[in-house]
């Protein structure tokens, strides 16, 4: 597992499902989560690894303009890092 954080958003590499796309399949994805904010504010970005977001917000804003993280918690729900689901590795690892 990969992340980095950047100003107060902290970025995960992820593996989940885009079941409000109607998209069964599981795929990498990034779990981006404001540290300021609870886990309720946490978004996904599917089809994108840490290794893809770039080192700068002005960079990341540039480059995810025309992305659309969801926030579904049917979404967020699908959310697997190191193996864990989303609640467990935040009450774990964060």
């Amino acid at each position: 597992m990969t992340k980095k954080t950047i100003g107060k958003y902290q970025y995960i590499d992820c593996i989940a499902t885009s079941v409000s796309c109607g998209d069964p399949v599981e795929q990498c994805a990034v779990l981006i989560r404001d540290v300021e904010c609870t886990w309720a504010d946490d978004e996904v970005l599917f089809g994108w690894t840490v290794a893809d977001i770039p080192d700068t917000q002005e960079e990341i804003d540039r480059a995810l303009m025309g992305e659309y993280p969801s926030t579904y918690q049917e979404d967020l729900d699908t959310v697997v890092i190191d193996g864990l689901p989303l609640r467990e590795y935040v009450s774990e690892a964060l």
